[in-house]
């Protein structure tokens, strides 16, 4: 199993800037900024029936993101999202911010001029390298 994120440019996005991934049995985090590099990880993983779990992934992720960019999808997905509203549906809200908040990780704040790509002073590098950790 695989849980992964995805960063791009935007709710209706025309750029990928990560997939972030991490098997569950690990603590290591790997990020893929290549398109090739990424539909290849996936492919891969589709075949040996991989499962890829992440946090509104079916409304997001994978719509948006990877098939409207990639042309790729994982064939087989666990939406924490949905898991959330069904197992806590006493709870209001549901986003990763506010599990955050409930485990006291605060999610870091971002500007919407920061999605769109590296600032003014920060060189590519540096801007995929913070992407990772949104």
């Amino acid at each position: 199993m695989i849980i992964f994120d995805v960063e791009a440019n935007g709710l209706d996005p025309t750029k990928l800037w990560t997939f972030s991934y991490s098997f569950v049995d690990s603590k290591k985090v790997y990020t893929l900024t290549d398109y090739q590099d990424i539909i290849n990880f996936i492919n891969q993983e589709n075949q040996k029936e991989t499962y890829f779990i992440g946090h509104n992934i079916i409304m997001w992720d994978i719509p948006f993101a990877l098939k409207k960019l990639l042309k790729v999808f994982p064939k087989n997905v666990i939406d924490t999202l949905g898991l959330s509203w069904y197992l806590y549906s006493h709870k209001t809200k549901h986003g990763l911010e506010d599990w955050g908040e409930y485990f006291g990780i605060p999610k870091p704040k971002i500007k919407s001029e920061e999605w769109l790509g590296p600032l003014p002073e920060e060189s590519e590098k540096d801007f995929i390298e913070k992407m990772k950790y949104r």
